[in-house]
């Protein structure tokens, strides 16, 4: 979608001479006073933006994901949610496997507020992971790889938002 970003204002452009020329049109042809004629030019923008419009506060306000989305951007949720009640995060550390920019921006403004907070991939977690460590996590991959790995106590943060708090390294079962 962003590789269409430089065109919108070249195409609202050429929308907004599309619906002049048809108000200029009609009001010629139908001898339509001044009144009229900014009526009309409301009417016709209106109805063409009305659906994209809905589109876009439908998207910003009400989203709906596919399920693998969800799990993705419930983190990200519940950091903003975090952020904005001004709440503090029960762990310094997040585990997120994959691209993270999503969370990175809320990391960053948690950060400012509450001090430093790591985000981590599994491989990391599996190796600096140290007794009493809590994690916050969202991705079933990543808790699948922590229950393995770890003794723990499991706690729900938000939908699918869960905290992890290690009590030591599991057994290695042969």
């Amino acid at each position: 979608m962003w590789y269409n970003a430089p065109l919108f204002p070249f195409l609202s452009i050429v929308v907004g001479i599309g619906i002049h020329y048809f108000v200029t049109l009609v009001t010629s042809k139908f001898k339509l006073k001044h009144v009229l004629k900014i009526v009309l030019s409301i009417i016709i923008v209106a109805v063409v933006f009305l659906k994209p419009y809905r589109q876009i506060i439908g998207k910003v306000y009400k989203p709906k994901f596919d399920t693998w989305e969800t799990e993705f951007y419930q983190l990200a949720y519940y950091l903003k949610e975090t952020l904005n009640s001004g709440g503090k995060l029960p762990s310094s550390l997040i585990c997120f496997e994959g691209y993270h920019a999503n969370v990175l921006f809320y990391t960053h403004q948690l950060s400012k507020k509450l001090g430093p907070i790591k985000i981590e991939n599994t491989y990391f977690v599996n190796h600096n992971i140290t007794r009493d460590t809590t994690i916050i996590c969202a991705q079933q991959e990543v808790k699948q790889v922590i229950e393995s790995q770890f003794e723990y106590e499991k706690s729900k943060l938000y939908q699918n938002v869960d905290l992890y708090k290690v009590k030591l390294k599991a057994e290695k079962k042969d």
